[in-house]
């Protein structure tokens, strides 16, 4: 099952709404939160996995979505345009350099939210990510994000074997962890995740 989508997407709404705004979803993370930018005026969505660009597309198909979509093949900093909101969908601690793509995300729009894994989600240590959900956070905070808000959710699994599928492609940090959980049913695994908003630069700034 995972965790409960449509309430991440809520709580993504109650912090920040990008209804009627122009939007730069960055590592859309193939459409699985496509519904939370579903109301947005526009969408250019940025991922260096084509695959990933095609689902989310799909994804907003499937929801009537209204938003013209464009979805580039690229690195962020590769994208030079302007925008009203950049959107990290869990994916800054993915980031080569998370405070490098932070700095570039805030001078191409007027505000920037981070959604992403929060540092000691178990979760995180499932997925064999909380070394990089740490120093995606250090970077955050060492930005000065205008609001903060953390929340406590879970992950579901029938059982050993769903998990398992779920994090094989983590490689062999996280099926070492797993471990742990083998032989349970009814699988409820922690998972703390944030939001964070920044400021961007003022276009007004720009090249200046």
């Amino acid at each position: 099952m995972g965790t409960d989508l449509a309430a991440l997407v809520a709580r993504l709404r109650a912090f920040k709404d990008p209804e009627g705004l122009d939007v730069l979803a960055v590592g859309c993370g193939g459409g699985q939160l496509a519904a939370y930018l579903a109301g947005a005026r526009s969408i250019v969505a940025v991922d260096i996995d084509g695959q990933a660009l095609e689902r989310f597309s799909a994804a907003l198909n499937a929801l009537g979505a209204k938003a013209a979509c464009r979805g580039i093949q690229c690195p962020l900093e590769a994208w030079d345009g302007r925008t009203d909101l950049a959107f990290f969908e869990f994916c800054l601690h993915e980031m080569p350099d998370p405070g490098v793509a932070l700095d570039h995300a805030r001078c191409r729009a007027a505000e920037v939210i981070v959604a992403d894994h929060h540092p000691g989600s178990v979760w995180a240590r499932c997925t064999g990510e909380g070394e990089k959900v740490e120093r995606a956070w250090r970077a955050a905070e060492a930005r000065r994000p205008s609001a903060v808000e953390v929340v406590d959710a879970v992950q579901e699994f029938q059982d050993y074997d769903a998990l398992e599928a779920r994090v094989a492609s983590q490689g062999e940090p996280a099926l070492a962890y797993i471990q742990r959980y083998r032989g349970h049913t009814d699988l409820r695994i922690p998972m703390r995740w944030a939001m964070a908003l920044f400021p961007g630069e003022p276009a007004e700034r720009e090249g200046k």
